[in-house]
Formats: C-alpha cells, sequence, structure tokens
C-alpha cells in the first residue's frame, strides 16, 4: 500500500474517532443518555472510581499502550522518510536499428516546471496588455 493512501485512511480514521468522541461529549452533555448523566462532574463518574481503585496496574497498562502507539507513529514517520513510491527511469523503445531512449524523471520535471511557467507567463500578459480591434 502507498504511503499517500496509508496517510488518508489514518487520517480519516483518527477525523472520525474524534468526531464520534465530541459528539458523544455533546450529546452527553445536552441529556441524551439521561439528565443525571448530564449534570455530573468531569471526575465524578464511575470510570474515575475505576481508576482510583485499580491504578497500581492500570497505569502501566495505560503506559505500555502509549509506548505501542509512539512506535506505530515512529514507524509512520520512518515509512514516509524512506518511501521508494518514487519514479524510475522511463524507457521508450524504438526501432531495431535506432535503439532505445531512456528518459530520466529529473529532465521531465524540470520540463514540466518550464512549461507550466511558460503558461503563466503567457497568461499573465494577456491579462495586462490592452487588446485593440
Amino acid at each position: 500500500m502507498h504511503a499517500d493512501r496509508t496517510n488518508r485512511l489514518v487520517l480519516a480514521l483518527f477525523g472520525l474517532l474524534v468526531l464520534v468522541a465530541g459528539a458523544g461529549g455533546m450529546a452527553a452533555s445536552t441529556g441524551v443518555f439521561g439528565v443525571a448523566f448530564s449534570r455530573q462532574t468531569l471526575f465524578d463518574n464511575r470510570a474515575s472510581g475505576f481508576i482510583g481503585h485499580h491504578g497500581g496496574w492500570l497505569w502501566p497498562a495505560v503506559a505500555g499502550a502509549c509506548l505501542l502507539l509512539a512506535l506505530a507513529c515512529l514507524r509512520w514517520i520512518l515509512v514516509l522518510l524512506a518511501s521508494t513510491d518514487r519514479v524510475g527511469d522511463i524507457t521508450i523503445p524504438g526501432d531495431t536499428d535506432q535503439g532505445t531512449t531512456t528518459l530520466q524523471p529529473a529532465a521531465t520535471a524540470a520540463r514540466r516546471a518550464a512549461h507550466v511557467l511558460e503558461y503563466m507567463d503567457a497568461t499573465s500578459l494577456r491579462r495586462w496588455v490592452p487588446v485593440y480591434s
């Protein structure tokens, strides 16, 4: 899978997760889960009580999960930096007596950039030069 597709997929999943969490928080504050739940303070709930009673093993488990997440992020960054999804030389076959032509990507990119600049210069001149009929 290409790095660009992986980036889009991971960022879309993360965005969806954040959207669901935000929608859940908004729903809880408006009373969708019950009026009593919407009036509770943030730390006056079952989750904080569970964390308080089981903090001896819970925080090392959270640290381990964070370490795994950090390693996954590091791997993701290394894959992006060491990506080999680059264009190679383009070989254009010719007749048997003429041989083949090899076009390097740098030459193609330079020519495309020059073509875009020529087009931009031509359109900007048309904008500023008055045309009389």
